[in-house]
């Protein structure tokens, strides 16, 4: 899972963690500071937590959640720490 088809953004929490939008695999990736793979979230979908063709993605260290935009998805959703959506928008 940690590799890559088409990284487009990327964003570096306080936890020193980097989150990686992947828009051909429709998720975020995970990795520690020195490369090791943590874990990806979202999969190709319209469902809360899915995601369509990812193309941002921004770390809010201070209400620690990941904000993730999507082209075709038309939407901007926010995941809490476990990687749970808690939000989205459009």
């Amino acid at each position: 899972e940690a590799d890559f088809l088409v990284p487009v953004g990327v964003a570096v929490g306080r936890n020193e963690c980097i989150y990686v939008a992947d828009s051909a695999q429709h998720r975020i990736k995970v990795f520690r500071r020195d490369g090791e793979f943590v874990r990806a979230f979202g999969s190709e979908g319209t469902a809360p937590g899915c995601m369509r063709v990812p193309v941002d993605v921004a770390v809010d260290d201070e209400r620690d959640l990941v904000a993730v935009c999507e082209y075709h998805g038309h939407r901007v959703q926010l995941f809490g720490p476990d990687c749970t959506p808690t939000l989205q928008a459009g």
